[in-house]
């Protein structure tokens, strides 16, 4: 996969909006851009289909990374209706890249310890799911991550009109869930840190208003893959 199309993978991948989310349905998702997340091959017509090309670099990458792709949710942990669109490693450029719009994020993740992280992506008709596990080299650098969205602002996310703290079980002693809306949807992100990992679950539905099953949804996914981060070496 080139770099380019990573980025714009990984940027559907880890920003809090997304359009699948806000609208349209099963068919709109297949074609956003998350759901590359191998490289398509090209057509041109009458011609045979052009072998996909590979990035040493991804490989290697996926190399390193592989021990976090157990610690995400796994198809069997979400609900049948939802569709994995995407799964694969990050790198740490990648990760503030993809933040590039939030800016208090994108400098906590340039200046951590950040190793790497591995997310999968799932679709339903009026929603997106996000899965990501974060590795740092200390556990410092896990509990930043909650620090620095716990503290965001809406001057600090420009595209959304609200951003505000949600009450919600707590998962570990650091863990803040987060309301954003956006014009015609909203995003439900709970993030946790578990040593050196921090976990996040991101739900992002069309719509202007929530309910508290909303909340209790997020929650119990993020039950399940704080279960198998606890369960990781």
């Amino acid at each position: 996969m080139s770099a380019r199309l990573r980025v714009t993978t990984l940027f559907v991948l880890l920003a809090v909006v997304s359009a699948t989310a806000c609208g349209g349905n099963d068919d709109a998702a297949t074609n956003t851009p998350a759901s590359a997340a191998t490289s398509a091959a090209t057509t041109a017509p009458g011609s045979p289909e052009a072998e996909p090309t590979t990035d040493p670099a991804d490989e290697a990458l996926a190399v390193q990374l592989q021990y976090l792709a157990p610690l995400v949710l796994q198809p069997g942990d979400v609900p049948a209706e939802f569709t994995l669109r995407n799964n694969q490693p990050i790198g740490k450029r990648d990760v503030a890249v993809a933040n590039i719009g939030i800016q208090p994020l994108a400098r906590f993740i340039d200046g951590s310890d950040l190793t790497g992280a591995w997310a999968a992506f799932y679709t339903q008709e009026t929603r997106a799911l996000s899965s990501i596990t974060y590795a740092f080299a200390t556990p410092a650098g896990a509990i930043g991550l909650v620090d620095t969205l716990t503290a965001l602002q809406p001057a600090d996310y420009p595209t959304a009109d609200i951003v505000e703290r949600v009450q919600a079980d707590a998962l570990e002693a650091k863990s803040q869930m987060m309301l954003y809306v956006l014009t015609g949807g909203r995003t439900l992100e709970y993030t946790w840190a578990h040593g050196n990992y921090a976990g996040q679950i991101v739900l992002r539905y069309a719509g202007e208003t929530g309910s508290l099953d909303d909340v209790a949804f997020v929650v119990s996914l993020a039950r399940l893959q704080a279960e198998r981060m606890r369960a990781a070496p």
